[in-house]
């Protein structure tokens, strides 16, 4: 799922930072690490929720300052983009929390055998492609 995501979403694995810290502006993208697998799925979740206020902020700078803020710009206004972050979001987004509560070393194995079983219902429920390809 991370590899197809990574392929049709560059947003989230761009390695280009339009926000050069010389302009003083801060640098407030989610940035994914790649070692912990829920932190992708947070910053599609991020991107996903913020992607106006990010978009009118790339708006805001002046395209020919880089390269990198026209690609940005461009990123951020293709409409299959913006559709696979909420499809991503939206039906997978969920997992991120079901990771963080199963890190948790004092649960006891019956809660976490029902968090691993909750998130596969949560999985077989989800519609789409993407969806389709995990089952």
């Amino acid at each position: 799922m991370q590899s197809k995501a990574k392929r049709q979403n560059p947003i989230v694995y761009t390695s280009e930072n339009p926000f050069d810290k010389q302009n003083s502006i801060a640098v407030f993208c989610a940035q994914p690490i790649i070692t912990r697998w829920g932190t992708w799925l947070e910053a599609t979740s991020y991107y996903a929720d913020n992607l106006n206020s990010i978009k009118l902020v790339l708006l805001s700078l002046e395209e020919n300052t880089a390269k990198s803020i026209k690609n940005a710009i461009a990123l951020f206004e293709n409409r299959i983009i913006q559709n696979d972050l909420a499809y991503i979001k939206s039906n997978f987004g969920f997992i991120t929390q079901s990771i963080l509560k199963l890190e948790n070393a004092s649960l006891l194995l019956d809660k976490n055998l029902e968090i691993v079983e909750n998130t596969k219902y949560k999985l077989g429920q989800n519609k789409g492609p993407i969806a389709e390809k995990n089952r």
